[in-house]
């Protein structure tokens, strides 16, 4: 909550009698509806958020006030050093990217060099600036992928509905813990603030089998602790803060393995080592590809992320009635991409990209990342969610034309 932002915690749905929240009262909607992006953070222990992104259930949380939103994006950072703030460790920070991302980037690169576990939940809207607020778009999948100073690893995922959401929120913050860097949660207006209809069973189902993956957190270090120590993995032990006889220093500097600070060229080159090889450990260990609906025997396959899995699985069914046989290939683990993903497009296929921004934005990564251009695309960029129906048509076109 900030003052330019100041009812980002503004009370919805059964909450009654708040007020606006702002810098002296903050009104923070407890008892309400349970959504995917909000509940899967409960599942890791975790908090922060505003209303674009969900609602809590009824949980304790705490409430960190920054004086404006770049601040707001440090807090995430700031709460696993002020050791003060935990009962036990374990709790990691999550930030929200809405409508204050831009001036958040910061916060981002420090929390890479810092190797703090955080979460950032990105609910897109159209831009540049404030653009359209009240529409949708996937225009800030290149922006989550670049924001930041100079180069670290991250881990991009886009849940295509509201169970992927309740997982996938959920694994991020396994990622974060894992792998001591920045994770973003891609959604966008029309995922978050629709109104969905999923099994409560499947939701209590996964809340019951799992359990949180702390990665090399510890609760003591024999002799020497080093914070930043070089392994093969790339991941570093991460002790709970205030440990009795063990010391470490912590900022934005590049460091030696015990914190301190250093610009010596060979262990410059040996920390951002170590931080890059997160990314080949990630690929190895918790990398997943992507869904394949009707993909085997389809002439013409569709290739998407995110929130798009819904309507593109109906625009299958419509083009099985115009018939036309197509599959779809549906991407939740978005960044980094296993080079094996280029062994999925098959020659005797007909591809067809499908986006709701102007750049084909997914596209670019998958030619950068595994080799693969997608010459047929239909993007939409107006502001308003993609439909089954007109990508059926855009899609009958192409095969009349190539009758």
């Amino acid at each position: 909550v900030d003052e330019d932002g100041g009812d980002a915690l503004a009370p919805v749905g059964a909450v009654d009698g708040l007020g606006g929240a702002d810098r002296r009262q903050i009104a923070v909607p407890l008892i309400v509806q349970h959504y995917g992006l909000r509940a899967g953070p409960l599942q890791s222990g975790s908090h922060r958020g505003t209303a674009s992104v969900g609602r809590f259930g009824e949980v304790y949380v705490y409430v960190v006030v920054g004086e404006d939103r770049t601040a707001a994006g440090s807090n995430a950072d700031g709460l696993l050093l002020d050791a003060h703030l935990f009962d036990y460790f374990g709790h990691q920070a999550v930030d929200d990217g809405v409508a204050a991302s831009g001036a958040m980037v910061e916060g981002l690169s420090l929390a890479a060099m810092t190797e703090t576990p955080i979460v950032i939940a990105l609910a897109q809207r159209p831009g540049p600036a404030t653009g359209l607020p009240t529409r949708t778009e996937q225009g800030d999948l290149l922006f989550a992928l670049h924001a930041g100073h100079g180069e670290f690893p991250r881990i991009i995922l886009a849940p295509g509905d509201i169970e992927e959401m309740y997982k996938l929120t959920a694994e991020a913050f396994d990622f974060a813990d894992i792998y001591q860097t920045p994770v973003i949660v891609l959604s966008d207006k029309h995922l978050s603030e629709s109104i969905w209809s999923t099994p409560k069973m499947v939701l209590k189902l996964f809340a019951r089998i799992y359990e949180p993956r702390r990665g090399k957190a510890v609760r003591n270090a024999e002799g020497q602790y080093l914070r930043y120590k070089i392994s093969e993995d790339g991941i570093s032990p991460i002790l709970q803060p205030g440990k009795d006889g063990h010391f470490y220093q912590i900022n934005s500097y590049e460091h030696l393995e015990d914190g301190h600070t250093t610009e010596d060229h060979q262990q410059r080159v040996a920390q951002v080592d170590k931080r890059n090889r997160k990314e080949k450990t990630y690929l190895m260990s918790h990398f997943k590809k992507p869904q394949l609906y009707g993909v085997e025997n389809a002439d013409i396959v569709l290739v998407a992320w995110g929130s798009l899995k819904g309507t593109l699985l109906d625009c299958l069914s419509v083009l099985k009635e115009k018939g036309i046989n197509a599959g779809l290939m549906h991407f939740t683990h978005i960044f980094p991409l296993d080079e094996s993903v280029g062994e999925m497009f098959a020659d005797n296929k007909r591809y067809i990209l499908v986006e709701n921004n102007s750049y084909g934005q997914f596209g670019r990564i998958l030619k950068e990342q595994v080799g693969v251009e997608i010459r047929g695309k239909f993007l939409k960029y107006d502001g308003r969610q993609i439909f089954a129906e007109e990508v059926a048509d855009f899609v009958e076109h192409i095969v009349k034309r190539s009758e």
